[in-house]
C-alpha cells in the first residue's frame, strides 16, 4: 500500500495478511494529507483479500473529488 501527494511518495508499507476472517491493522503516516492511495497484489493460487473500515485520523482530503482508492 503506498500513498501519495500529487506525483510524491509519502509512505509504503508490505502488508501480509492473516488467514480468512482475521483482521490486519495497518497504518501509513502523511503529516500534510494525501490524495492517492495505491494497492498492488502479488502471490500466486487464488488469494483473495477485502478491504473495510478505512480511517483517515486527522486527514480529510481538502478535495474529495480528486481523492481516489487504486
Amino acid at each position: 500500500v503506498t500513498i501519495f501527494d500529487g506525483a510524491t511518495l509519502l509512505d509504503t508499507t508490505t502488508i501480509t495478511f492473516g488467514g480468512v476472517n482475521a483482521w490486519t491493522t495497518v497504518t501509513l503516516t502523511a503529516a500534510g494529507g494525501f490524495d492517492r492511495i495505491t494497492w498492488e497484489g502479488l502471490g500466486t493460487a487464488f488469494h483473495p483479500f477485502g478491504v473495510d473500515d478505512l480511517t483517515f485520523d486527522g486527514v480529510v482530503p481538502v478535495e474529495l473529488s480528486r481523492f481516489t482508492v487504486e
